[in-house]
């Protein structure tokens, strides 16, 4: 037996535990022996070490951006089966990049130092259809297991279309136009905004073309548009004034 032991006297019986906390050994005291001699009864109360990894189960999750164009993952998000005889806990997740091997022995291998507790998305990440996250799960003895999910990002916040009010005017032969050729810009635009792609908003107009027949206050629709989303319409009073040059 291994380690020091220490022994009390209770009616007659002294008992003794190794310091392991695995082997409990009972000394009686026998006359038949001799008068210093000890009969030991060794009993083992330990039970046998958990090493089975927990089975565990996790969901593949969809992340919606925010108005800052950012959507976060923490351990606490994730909604997973488990099945093991003791407690299980997620401990870690982490990211794969798309050059790692997904699942299996190998997995997380090249990612030890990206492992976090929360995990950030952006814009670049909408569309991407290969994005992995492993989850680390651990059960109450430490025994570690790991599952990997896909990770869906979207951008369902439509831009916001800001109209300007402009005046237009009719030219020699009564006609006006604010169509500019190019749908990334637009005369009425004044200032729309998109939480990833500001610069990249595409722009169209209920009405470009105008006649005499438009003299006075129009209401112009501005719809401003992202390749994954549409603004609500704005709507501008746009002025149309009846000008002819004197020669």
């Amino acid at each position: 037996m291994n380690g020091s032991n220490t022994a009390s006297p209770v009616n007659n019986i002294f008992t003794s535990t190794d310091i392991t906390g695995c082997l409990t050994v009972f000394f009686e005291s026998d006359a038949t022996v001799n008068e210093g001699g000890w009969i030991a009864r060794v009993t083992t109360s330990a039970e046998p070490d958990d090493t089975t990894p927990p089975v565990v189960m996790a969901n593949d999750t969809t992340l919606f951006l925010d108005e800052n164009g950012m959507a976060q993952l923490s351990a606490e998000d994730y909604e997973y089966a488990a099945s093991d005889e003791n407690e299980v806990s997620i401990t870690d997740i982490f990211r794969f990049e798309e050059r790692d091997v997904f699942g299996g022995a190998d997995a997380g291998a090249n990612n030890a130092k990206a492992q976090d507790q929360v995990l950030s998305f952006f814009c670049d990440d909408v569309g991407n259809v290969n994005i992995r996250v492993e989850i680390v799960a651990t059960d109450a003895s430490g025994n570690e297991t790991r599952d990997t999910i896909t990770v869906t990002v979207l951008d369902t916040i439509p831009p916001t279309a800001v109209c300007l009010d402009i005046t237009v005017q009719l030219d020699a032969a009564g006609d006006a136009s604010i169509a500019t050729g190019d749908e990334t810009i637009s005369q009425i635009d004044g200032g729309s905004t998109d939480n990833c792609d500001s610069e990249g908003l595409t722009f169209s107009e209920s009405m470009t073309e105008f006649t005499c027949d438009n003299v006075g206050p129009n209401t112009v629709t501005l719809t401003a548009s992202t390749p994954v989303s549409t603004s609500p319409q704005h709507f501008t009073p746009l002025k149309v004034r009846w000008w002819r040059s004197l020669y």
